[in-house]
């Protein structure tokens, strides 16, 4: 980008998993990739490339509902949900009302300060 002097931004996706101590081996990957993105906002600082670090949450899917019950468990009581989850299983209802009902979480980054020259007037 500086070699053709063109604007664009750079965006890197992480997670929130890399706030949370037992995601282990991937929660170190995103917690990685966030000094990674944090390193490179603060090299172009003083040039037009601004560096975006987008770190979902957990999504309620049913992605793992082959996995063993007590794996899925493991993950969701990271984000304070509890439910009984059987193999092949679609997600409780239970499990869906937890997730949409507003509640604070405790991954949330807090309010996010943007440099002046991104912000427009």
């Amino acid at each position: 980008m500086r070699a053709l002097r063109v604007h664009g931004h750079i965006v890197n996706i992480s997670s929130t998993a890399a706030l949370a101590e037992p995601t282990q081996v991937y929660g170190a990957t995103k917690w990685a990739v966030n000094g990674i993105s944090r390193m490179l906002r603060k090299e172009l600082e003083n040039d037009t490339i601004p560096v975006v670090n987008i770190r979902p949450g957990a999504t309620v899917t049913n992605f793992a509902r082959n996995f063993p019950p007590d794996f899925v468990q493991g993950i969701a009581a990271m984000v304070g949900i509890k439910a009984d989850f059987k193999p092949g299983a679609h997600l409780p209802p239970e499990i869906l009302e937890q997730v949409v009902a507003p509640r604070p979480s405790r991954f949330s980054p807090g309010p996010t300060t943007w440099p002046a020259r991104y912000s427009t007037p």
